[in-house]
C-alpha cells in the first residue's frame, strides 16, 4: 500500500473509499496490476492510501508508474499529475514511495 500525501492543495469533497476514481488515476499500469483505494478522502483532507495488487505469480519489479489526480476532486481545481515507483508483490499489495 502506498499513501499519497497532497501538499499545497486538499481534497474538496468526501468521497468513500469503493467511490474514489484511483484507478483511472494511473493510465500505464501493467495489465496485471490493480489499484484500489484502501481509504476513502474527506473535504479538505491531504492523503489518500492505495493498493496495488496483481494476478501475476511473479513479484513485479520496481517501476514507475504515472499517475493524474483529477481536478475535479481537488479543491485547486487543477489536475496533479506525477510518478510513483512501486514494487507489487505477487497477489498482494507492497509499499512504494511517490513524488
Amino acid at each position: 500500500e502506498v499513501t499519497m500525501t497532497l501538499v499545497n492543495d486538499t481534497f474538496k469533497s468526501t468521497i468513500e473509499a469503493a467511490n474514489v476514481p484511483i484507478a483511472a488515476a494511473f493510465t500505464d499500469l501493467d495489465a496485471n496490476i490493480s489499484v484500489e483505494a484502501k481509504t476513502g478522502i474527506t473535504e479538505g483532507g491531504k492523503t489518500l492510501t492505495v493498493i496495488f495488487k496483481t494476478t501475476s505469480e511473479d513479484a513485479i519489479a520496481a517501476k514507475d508508474y504515472n499517475f493524474i489526480i483529477p481536478a475535479d476532486i481537488l479543491e485547486s481545481g487543477v489536475a496533479i499529475d506525477g510518478k510513483i515507483n512501486i514494487t507489487v508483490a505477487a497477489t498482494s499489495a507492497t509499499e512504494g514511495s511517490g513524488s
